[in-house]
């Protein structure tokens, strides 16, 4: 681009001389703009590159932000696989517990029967032989 355009501004000011109708000082202000020209469009390529090398930048940032997203997904997805494995093993605890609960009351109360029935049957035996 930079050396088309000095193509250009020499063909330009060799025709103006070939013609006849350039002055020194019109081929100083057309090499002057023309110098300028190329320092814009040097700047802007710069400027450009600038801009590449931040969004390059940033679309690494991107896809590491990206990244962290999904490794925080895998690890949420696994938490809530624990949680729901948790759940379930309570609620097969709490059922064990209601059983084994029934077994004990079931227990005590034939205890207490027997207990009972032996009281009243010692009574009896003790009472007999005072007599």
């Amino acid at each position: 681009m930079i050396k088309n355009a000095r193509l250009l501004l020499a063909a330009t000011v060799a025709g103006a001389l070939l013609s006849g109708c350039a002055t020194v000082e019109s081929v100083k202000r057309a090499q002057s703009t023309a110098d300028q020209a190329v320092a814009l469009a040097q700047q802007g390529i710069a400027s450009a590159q600038g801009a590449q090398a931040t969004a390059d930048s940033a679309t690494s940032a991107a896809k590491a932000a990206q990244s962290t997203a999904d490794g925080a997904q895998m690890a949420a997805n696994a938490a809530q696989a624990a949680a729901n494995t948790a759940d379930a093993k309570a609620v097969m605890a709490g059922a064990s517990a209601d059983k084994a609960q029934k077994a004990v009351d079931k227990h005590l109360a034939h205890l207490r029967r027997h207990h009972h029935h032996s009281k009243i049957h010692h009574n009896k035996k003790h009472h007999n032989k005072k007599k």
